[in-house]
């Protein structure tokens, strides 16, 4: 609907201005579009944020703690997860007021920044579970 909101004018303005009237149909896009263009934005960021927490939670799933064995690690890594939207709910009073953008692009980068983190600490998780499981499958092929 924010997006719409644009395309919709532009297309009235259009068949205004075929009509074969001389009206002009022109406002200042600035005014008119500046603060729908920023919530979309937000909006991005946040659709973003809870598909980034969707796949975490699907990854880190019983499955996980099946296959690996360490359910300790894997609901470590849940934990640090469910605090990510913690940032989105504590430091930003007036998300969708542009007066509050540095503060949101503070809020969003540390997001970024965190999920990287935990991707990594999953990657080092999964090697290091693998190589257990390695371990293991060598020592029981031993006996």
């Amino acid at each position: 609907a924010l997006d719409g909101w644009q395309e919709t004018y532009l297309r009235t303005r259009e068949k205004i201005e075929e009509s074969g009237t001389d009206h002009r149909w022109e406002f200042d896009r600035q005014t008119l579009f500046k603060k729908t263009k920023y919530m979309s934005d937000i909006c991005s960021d946040l659709l973003y944020a809870a598909q980034v927490l969707d796949q975490f939670y699907k990854f880190l799933g019983p499955e996980l703690k099946e296959v690996t064995g360490d359910s300790q690690g894997v609901d470590d890594l849940v934990e640090q997860v469910s605090r990510l939207s913690h940032g989105f709910k504590n430091n930003v009073p007036a998300i969708f007021d542009d007066r509050c953008q540095s503060t949101w692009q503070t809020v969003n980068t540390k997001f970024k920044e965190q999920v990287e983190n935990i991707e990594n600490q999953a990657t080092a998780f999964l090697d290091k579970s693998f190589q257990r499981l390695r371990s293991a499958e060598g020592a029981f092929q031993l006996l």
